[in-house]
């Protein structure tokens, strides 16, 4: 966010001082406004031996909070139960100057891992991601074709594990017209 006001005579008559710039490159530092700036340079900055633009450069001038932003590709995907995926993550300077930046994963469901190498990395540089899960061990209950099956339904086909997507009655797990009704959760 930025203020701008209209320096000296103002177009309602009114007039902007010095001092009110002051209360005003005070007021916007200690609400966190990025920016201030203001009509009138050449008409009454100039004259003034650019006063206003001196008060109003603290705050254009002043320090940048560091921040750093992180992007992965691919953005999403799915691991199978005893395999890995490799993610590899960017990470670059928002704002300020690079800063170490320490990478950690959380939220993973029950026997999945994740690691980074390296595990910290200045904004700026990458790392990779490595997801990891655990072997499925036993299968679910075998589905059947007549079993009206809800989404999170666990069923087994042909030696795989699968998870409901949808609701379905007859959709064979595997086959090339369950890929959004069926989620492969790997061998069992």
């Amino acid at each position: 966010m930025g203020l701008t006001p209209i320096a000296g005579q103002n177009d309602d008559s009114e007039f902007f001082s010095q001092s009110n710039a002051r209360t005003l490159e005070t007021f916007a530092a200690s609400k966190g406004v990025q920016e201030l700036s203001f009509w009138e340079v050449n008409g009454y900055d100039k004259p003034l031996n650019y006063a206003y633009s001196k008060i109003f450069q603290k705050i254009t001038t002043g320090s940048i909070a560091n921040d750093f932003s992180v992007t992965l590709s691919p953005t999403s995907g799915s691991v199978k139960a005893g395999s890995s995926a490799t993610i590899a993550v960017s990470t670059a300077v928002a704002s300020g100057s690079a800063q170490s930046v320490a990478l950690s994963v959380s939220g993973l469901p029950a026997g999945a891992g994740a690691s980074f190498s390296p595990a910290a990395v200045n904004a700026g540089s990458g790392s990779t991601l490595t997801v990891t899960t655990g072997s499925s061990g036993a299968c679910n209950a075998a589905w059947n074709s007549t079993t009206a099956c809800v989404p999170h339904d666990q069923v087994s086909y042909a030696g795989h594990n699968y998870t409901a997507l949808y609701w379905s009655t007859g959709v064979t797990p595997g086959t090339p017209i369950a890929w959004n009704i069926w989620q492969d959760n790997g061998t069992c």
